[in-house]
C-alpha cells in the first residue's frame, strides 16, 4: 500500500470520518447518501462535475450532531431503507 500523498490537503470532512472512525461506507450510511458523494468531500473535488465538492448545510448539521453522540431517527413516518441485495 503506497502512502497518502503528503501534498494532499485533508479536508474536514475527512478529518471528520477519521475521528469518529468510519469508513466511506458507514459515512455514506449514516449520512444516507452515496459512497461517491463521501469520496468527493473526503477530496474536495467531483471529477465527474469537475468542481469543488463539500457537504451542504443540512449535512454539516447532521455531522455535528453525529460527532456530538445525537442518536438521530428518520423522520416520522420514514422507515429505514433495506440495504440492497
Amino acid at each position: 500500500m503506497s502512502p497518502r500523498n503528503p501534498s494532499a490537503v485533508e479536508t474536514d470532512f475527512f478529518v471528520w470520518r477519521r475521528q469518529l472512525g468510519l469508513t466511506q461506507e458507514q459515512a455514506a450510511e449514516v449520512l444516507r447518501v452515496s459512497v461517491s458523494h463521501v469520496h468527493n468531500w473526503d477530496v474536495g473535488f467531483s471529477r465527474s462535475r469537475n468542481t469543488k465538492a463539500e457537504p451542504s448545510h443540512a449535512v454539516r448539521v447532521l455531522m455535528t450532531a453525529i460527532a456530538d453522540g445525537i442518536n438521530l431517527e428518520p423522520w416520522p413516518g420514514k422507515k429505514k431503507r433495506k440495504a440492497k441485495g
